[in-house]
This record gives C-alpha cells, sequence and structure tokens, in this order.
C-alpha cells in the first residue's frame, strides 16, 4: 500500500469501500492526532492492509524489541519522508507504540516497539499467544530503562549492516539474533549481546557483538572468555565485535583483548560509526578494516572442548548443529 493518497485533507482515514458481495469491515474514522479504539473492525482493517515491509518491522520489534525511526529507515526505506509517514500510519494503527526519551540537549528520535495489534499479528504468524510477545508495561518500562541505549545502541549495529546490504543485492545480513536468542543457544559459556551472519558473493561470515557495559577491563575480558571456549565448541573462530564507548576506553580494553584468546575486533560508537568501511581495528592490527571480507583470525590456538563445570552450550545439549557447521 501506498504511504500516500489514502489520507485525504481532513486527516481522516476513508471507510474501506465495501464490495458488491460484503459488507464494509470498518466502521470508524481518526484524525492524524488520534488512535482508533482496538476492536474487531480495527483488526479486520489493518490485517488486509500490512505490507510484507510492514510484517518484517513488526517481527523486528518482537525480537529485538526497540528500534528508532532512524534505524528503521536505514534498514527498510530510500528515504526519510516515506519512513516517517509510514511509521506514523503504522502507530495510528495501534500496530506499533512510540515514545522520545528525554535528552538533556536537541531532541531524540521516536523509538519504536510493538503495540497490541502488533503483537497479535505476529503471535498469529508464529503460531504463539500474544502476551508472550507484549505487554502494555513492558513497552513503559522499556522507556524509562536504563539499558534503553544499550538495546537501540547494539541494534544499531544490525540496522546499519541492513542499510550496507541494501547497497547490492550480492550483500545481505541473512541472520540477526537478539542476546535472549543467543543465551538459548551458547547456553552458560557466554551470553553476547547480537549474533549475525553477514553474507556477500556469495560467502558467509558470523560474528558476536559485544556491548561496553563500562566495566573494569579485567571483568570485561574475563567474560569474553567464555568466546575461546565457544571456538572450541565450534571448531572454528568467530569475529567478537566489540563497540567501545570511546577512543580512550577502547584504547584501555585492546591492552587487555590480546590475552582473552579470541578473534576479535574493536570499534567506538563516537569515533567512527559501527559497522561502515573502515571501522573495526582487528587485535593484533594496525589499521581499521572492514572485517567481514576475510575469515576470523588472531585467536588462540583451537583446543578440545571441555565442558566447564555444569555449563555447556545449548546446541551441543539439544544436538542442533550452529548455523555455520
Amino acid at each position: 500500500m501506498s504511504c500516500r493518497g489514502a489520507t485525504p485533507a481532513n486527516g481522516q482515514v476513508n471507510r474501506p469501500r465495501p464490495s458488491a458481495d460484503r459488507k464494509a469491515n470498518s466502521g470508524w474514522t481518526f484524525s492524524k492526532s488520534t488512535r482508533p479504539t482496538f476492536n474487531d473492525n480495527l483488526v479486520l482493517y489493518v490485517t488486509r492492509r500490512l505490507t510484507e515491509r510492514d510484517r518484517t518491522i513488526l517481527d523486528m520489534l518482537a525480537d529485538h524489541r526497540v528500534l528508532t525511526s532512524d534505524q528503521l529507515t536505514e534498514a527498510f526505506f530510500d528515504s526519510a519522508t516515506t519512513a516517517r509517514h509510514r511509521l506514523t500510519k503504522l502507530h495510528q494503527l495501534r500496530v506499533v507504540q512510540r515514545f522520545a526519551p528525554f535528552v538533556s540537549k536537541g531532541s531524540a528520535p521516536y523509538h519504536y516497539v510493538l503495540d497490541r495489534l502488533g503483537a497479535e499479528v505476529v503471535a498469529a504468524e508464529r503460531g504463539v499467544e500474544a502476551k508472550k510477545l507484549w505487554k502494555q508495561d513492558r513497552s513503559l518500562v522499556l522507556a524509562r530503562t536504563a539499558t534503553l541505549r544499550r538495546i537501540v545502541g547494539i541494534n544499531g549495529v544490525f540496522t546499519a549492516l541492513m542499510h550496507e546490504a541494501r547497497q547490492s543485492d550480492a550483500r545481505e545480513l541473512s541472520l540477526w539474533w537478539s542476546a535472549a536468542r543467543c543465551a538459548e543457544w551458547c547456553g552458560d559459556l557466554v551470553k553476547p549481546d547480537g549474533y549475525g551472519i553477514w553474507s556477500a558473493e556469495g560467502v558467509a561470515r558470523d560474528f558476536f557483538v559485544e556491548w561496553d557495559r563500562n566495566e573494569p577491563p579485567e571483568a570485561w575480558v574475563e567474560r569474553l572468555g567464555g568466546h575461546a571456549d565457544l571456538a572450541d565448541a565450534l571448531e572454528r573462530h568467530v569475529w567478537v565485535l566489540v563497540v567501545a564507548s570511546s577512543l580512550r576506553r577502547e584504547a584501555d580494553l585492546r591492552r587487555h583483548l590480546d590475552r582473552a584468546g579470541i578473534c576479535a575486533a574493536t570499534a567506538t560508537r563516537d569515533g567512527h560509526g559501527f559497522p561502515l568501511r573502515d571501522a573495526w581495528l582487528p587485535v593484533g592490527g594496525t589499521r581499521r578494516e572492514w572485517v567481514f571480507a576475510r575469515e576470523a583470525t588472531g585467536g588462540r590456538a583451537l583446543g578440545e572442548f571441555r565442558r566447564p563445570g555444569r555449563s555447556w552450550p545449548a546446541w551441543l545439549y539439544r544436538n542442533s548443529a550452529p548455523p555455520l557447521a
């Protein structure tokens, strides 16, 4: 459906015109400043008008909790104007909710989360109950939580990659897992903030994302040590992309990463952008590069995997192979 043309000058949505063999499925109108009541008429009206892109956006919000208007624009739209119109329409139709967090200077972009009807759509397609995907208080708490900035930052790494992929049919972010999905897969070995597979020219590279929480560097590197055990379990190294809070913090972390034994690269969230060209500096390297162009190298020699205590990767426990194995 086009983002324009369906809304008249007075800001109201036209009632759907019934065909000759069925009654109208909606009996309401609303202005740009109001939202309709959640009822069966709204459900019928909306489900017939959601595009594949709309459904993909809802799917992503269900998995990754919150995405900003800027992130959704770079991931799905060719222009900010088209994105603004369509996201406003989805908000009016109650499939998404939005909020703008307080910032001391300037203004923050809208942050989008699932609304009740959006959760119903995703739940129906997945064959689960909507309450597993959405609760009103969950969205309200997220708007005020101290982890909002971290969640948005992690998601920004992946939406920037999606934007990069949209520049060529030969490139694709073919997999994106949230921290919750990673925890299911990695078990107790390590708890990464995200996992993805980047495909280009027929070659796939997988990677983990770790977001700097400003912990003491020694504790941070100890937490990353689980990636070395995971590499043993996988029988191959995987890129571990560490996003530091500043150039100074990045330099501090790099002094400790050498002994972690993992194949890692670092970037900062205030100096170079995220996964764009020439953003990542591999451990042991001297220049920033596009790390997805080569295999993960630089980690310690792989050893026999030994389950530490009662911990192990969940995919080994379930006898289910990891994506690239």
